[in-house]
């Protein structure tokens, strides 16, 4: 609506194809546990991840728009950083008292070199996607988050049902070759 971008057949095809990998993977989690699939959409972790999605896909039209406009480099340094600010401060407003700044950091040990260094190569690499590609697509490819970190939260976090989350993210895969491949 905002860029006049109209993806082709195939390309809604492959959105379709990726949303149906996550309502499979939502369902899933749903028969795993108690209460069916409406106990899945009370969780919090699903309401919080479902409100950023749709803030992600609020502000993707209006990046293209400023990627276009600057440059990938410029507008991932500056939404970081007004994030950053953002972020602060409302930890400041709700988390009185609870953590110190030295104290995240000591928690975190080592691993906070990946905390920021990991999600800022991501970002930058998505908003300069945004350079070549229709932002749908560009969208739908940055999806690709959720199999690595299906794999990655077997690994490290000893997750369980990593073969149905695999599946899952498998039918999200397959709607991201269709879109890049026949989009």
């Amino acid at each position: 609506l905002v860029l006049q971008e109209t993806p082709s057949f195939f390309g809604v095809v492959g959105i379709v194809a990726t949303l149906a990998g996550l309502w499979f993977l939502l369902y899933g989690e749903a028969r795993g546990g108690d209460g069916g699939i409406r106990a899945v959409f009370r969780s919090p972790g699903i309401l919080y991840a479902l409100a950023g999605a749709a803030g992600f896909a609020a502000s993707f039209p209006f990046d293209k728009q400023a990627v276009l406009n600057s440059s990938a480099l410029f507008f991932s340094g500056f939404a970081f950083a007004a994030i950053g600010a953002a972020s602060l401060f409302i930890f400041y407003v709700f988390q009185r008292g609870a953590l110190g700044i030295r104290d995240m950091f000591r928690r975190a040990g080592k691993d906070w070199s990946w905390l920021v260094l990991t999600p800022a190569a991501g970002s930058l690499l998505t908003v300069q996607a945004l350079n070549y590609a229709l932002a749908a697509y560009a969208s739908s490819v940055k999806g690709l988050w959720s199999l690595w970190v299906v794999i990655l939260s077997g690994r490290f976090l000893k997750e369980k049902n990593i073969a149905r989350k695999l599946a899952a993210t498998a039918i999200m895969l397959a709607g991201v070759v269709i879109t890049v491949a026949w989009g």
